[in-house]
């Protein structure tokens, strides 16, 4: 609770130092509805401890890679709501949207947001790090969403990074947002890669769903 509320006060704070004024209603819509995400998301963990354990701490193990890609992603999240605020709060670089682009931005956040969470609360070993998680006995997970695709919390995700721009009033802001939906994709693969050995039983499970984050597509 404590760690979501400061990164939501973070997020508040640079987005209305960028933007320069505190009438920027796109910024004041996304925080909405990430207040409500936020809201949703403790009252949520209160019935899973030992994911909320996970994700806040880590166990051993983490790929090498990961702690490089942890070190991008985090800055690159954030750039979005920089660069939407000084674009659509301060400069104007995006000459306005139509109205009805601001609706449809956060169904599809919003969407985007509850498929994450269906993908958290049907896999009890949703970790913030790509580990194997030998501890907690891990097992592949056939369940929720993870019968349509093989890493549906990347999906969403991805989406969300792809749609907040758009609440924003900012296009300029999708190119951060594009440069971490590729970050997500290329620790997809590598996370795919990395559950080949283990746990037991990915490979059949691989198998039967073909596809990592989009049906028909990837």
């Amino acid at each position: 609770m404590i760690r979501n509320l400061l990164f939501f006060c973070v997020l508040i704070a640079l987005l209305l130092f960028s933007a320069g004024r505190s009438d920027y209603w796109q910024g004041w819509l996304l925080i909405v509805v990430m207040a409500v995400q936020i809201v949703v998301t403790i009252l949520q963990s209160s019935g899973y401890t030992s994911l909320a354990a996970e994700r806040i701490k880590p166990g051993p193990g983490i790929k090498w890679w990961d702690k490089g890609f942890m070190a991008l992603y985090f800055p690159l999240s954030m750039s979005i709501f920089v660069v939407g605020g000084l674009d659509a709060g301060r400069f104007g670089w995006t000459h306005g949207l139509p109205l009805w682009v601001y609706p449809v931005s956060v169904v599809v956040y919003g969407a985007s947001f509850a498929f994450t969470r269906w993908a958290m609360q049907t896999n009890r070993w949703f970790s913030s790090v790509v580990r194997i998680q030998t501890e907690r006995d891990q097992q592949v997970v056939w369940e929720g969403p993870y019968r349509f695709v093989r890493h549906p919390g990347y999906t969403g995700i991805i989406v969300s990074f792809v749609s907040a721009p758009f609440i924003l009033g900012s296009l300029w802001a999708l190119v951060p947002a594009g440069a971490g939906a590729l970050l997500l994709i290329a620790r997809t693969a590598l996370e795919d890669t990395a559950l080949q050995s283990e746990p037991a039983g990915y490979m059949e499970y691989a198998g039967k769903v073909k596809y990592r984050l989009l049906p028909g597509v990837w």
